[in-house]
């Protein structure tokens, strides 16, 4: 079984036609699934689960509404979406896609002397962001409001507004609920690792029951933000819902336990693609 997952699609990451014809060689190829099939036959050891594969999208982008919606609704294809619903209340992007467009955008000379002053092992932007998910939250939002005030005056480009940011309310009310499953990302999309285990629990259960509210209807899968997985985390996740995805490279099998379930990133190509169904850890 595997699961297969994504965050941006469209024109900055997977094109929509790429996009597009992935999800075509996947329908004729393959026997896409909603994630709770392959879930349910952990659970049960239903042999009809083996071979599987379901679709899940992390993080809640309007890219989801409006490029992987329609093309899954036209191709037939089931998915989960994993959504943040404090960040669509405040109509925020991630924070790691924001501080990173923004330091795109200051002067070379003026990023190095923001990123020394806050003692930044690294002045590369990518390392950077890898660097701040490792801190406190406390740390991450006084360097955050240093670079939001240094980077006064930016405005994200029309590409990067594609890219990042995040669903409306209306915009996942209006996901089809017989082919997308809204799962939760948590409230705020933090690194759990970097929280105490009180802020956790708020995390996870408030997301849930803000997504059931919202929605209407029982919200019964969860995806760790960037992977990161804590014992308070899975053991509040194994009391409140029915899975919970990781982002380890892996098959899914007999084995695995439905709340720290393996994915697979989705590439940018066929042939990729291809190979990473075989070739999981690769």
């Amino acid at each position: 079984m595997r699961i297969l997952f994504a965050h941006e699609v469209g024109a900055a990451s997977i094109p929509s036609d790429v996009f597009r014809a992935q999800m075509e060689f996947l329908k004729n190829d393959l026997r896409v699934v909603p994630l709770s099939e392959i879930v349910d036959g952990l659970r049960n050891g239903a042999p009809e689960a083996d071979g599987a594969v379901a679709l899940t999208f992390d993080d809640g982008l309007r890219s989801h509404y409006t490029v992987v919606r329609p093309i899954l609704m036209e191709l037939g294809l089931p998915a989960t979406f994993y959504v943040c619903p404090g960040l669509i209340d405040r109509g925020e992007r991630l924070w790691n896609n924001d501080l990173r467009a923004r330091m795109q955008w200051m002067r070379r000379s003026s990023l190095q002397r923001l990123l020394a002053s806050v003692h930044s092992p690294s002045d590369d932007i990518s390392a950077v962001v890898e660097w701040l998910k490792t801190l406190s939250q406390e740390r991450l939002q006084s360097i955050r409001s240093v670079i939001v005030g240094e980077s006064e005056g930016f405005e994200p480009t029309e590409s990067q507004r594609d890219a990042y940011d995040s669903m409306t309310w209306a915009d996942v009310l209006d996901l089809p609920q017989d082919l997308i499953t809204v799962g939760s990302h948590t409230m705020n999309h933090p690194i759990l690792a970097t929280l105490e285990n009180a802020d956790i629990e708020y995390e996870l259960r408030e997301s849930k029951r803000v997504l059931e509210e919202k929605l209407g209807r029982p919200v019964e899968h969860f995806c760790y933000p960037n992977g990161t997985v804590t014992e308070t985390a899975v053991s509040i996740a194994r009391e409140i819902y029915v899975s919970a995805s990781t982002t380890r490279y892996a098959f899914v099998n007999e084995k695995d336990s439905p709340h720290l379930l393996p994915r697979i990133l989705l590439p940018r190509s066929i042939p990729t693609l291809s190979w990473r169904l075989s070739h999981p850890g690769a």
